[in-house]
């Protein structure tokens, strides 16, 4: 029921920038500091079309997890835990979202979905 809530409240954003990462249901993008509102509130970071396609891919994959890489340094870091925090309030599991430093571009967030192989 939760991940049917979660869905509806991301639909899918058709004019969103991704690279996909080789498999199918993986995903990546970027959100610059510039495309960061100002005060940020969860309905203003939720609007982002980047982070609405990534819950999205999120909250429709089995086994998922989504990796905020953040820029080198305290504040990139402060950044990075907002996201998980914006996210945990709206219902996503903390157990599926894994911060990690180092997302090579300058003020910018990488994002990534991917779907966890669970070998036989």
């Amino acid at each position: 029921m939760k991940k049917i809530c979660l869905l509806m409240l991301f639909p899918i954003i058709t004019l969103v920038s991704f690279v996909p990462t080789g498999a199918q249901d993986d995903f990546e993008a970027t959100i610059s500091r510039t495309e960061w509102p100002v005060g940020a509130t969860t309905e203003a970071v939720i609007a982002i079309p980047q982070l609405k396609f990534a819950v999205q891919r999120l909250t429709s994959a089995e086994n998922a997890v989504l990796i905020v890489r953040y820029p080198g340094g305290d504040a990139g870091n402060q950044w990075a835990i907002e996201v998980r925090n914006r996210l945990v309030s709206l219902g996503i599991e903390s157990k599926h979202i894994e911060i990690q430093p180092g997302s090579g571009i300058e003020d910018t967030l990488l994002i990534i979905v991917y779907e966890q192989r669970i070998s036989s």
